[in-house]
């Protein structure tokens, strides 16, 4: 899923009154997450950074999660959208319906890639 098809996709089905700039935020840091909880671990991103979205990336862009964890973008984007509206009881309900997304996503992906060597010192 592009940046472009997220954003289009949410305000069709939430309509809203968020800046484009706002929504695109929001993506940049649900991006940044997937990158530092889930793929960094992986060694076929090593040395791959995340440096966010702005404003003059290109809305072709493809998001981190694929299809079919894609819907993961909406979720993410309803449940900010609910929370800085201060509709609590739709954000609880929208932040646990993309809670349970993101570790369906998490769960694919440690099981589909495996993860570098970690060295823990006590």
């Amino acid at each position: 899923m592009t940046i472009a098809h997220a954003i289009a996709r949410f305000d069709i089905l939430y309509p809203n009154v968020f800046p484009f700039a706002e929504k695109l935020r929001w993506l940049s840091v649900l991006d940044g997450q997937i990158f530092q909880d889930i793929l960094a671990a992986c060694p076929e991103n090593a040395g791959r950074t995340f440096e966010g979205y702005t404003v003059g990336t290109d809305k072709k862009t493809e998001l981190l999660a694929p299809f079919p964890y894609d819907d993961i973008y909406i979720k993410y984007l309803a449940a900010q959208s609910d929370k800085i509206n201060s509709d609590v009881a739709r954000y609880v309900n929208s932040a646990a319906v993309f809670n349970a997304a993101y570790s369906e996503f998490a769960a694919y992906y440690n099981r589909t890639h495996p993860a570098r060597k970690r060295c823990f010192t006590l």
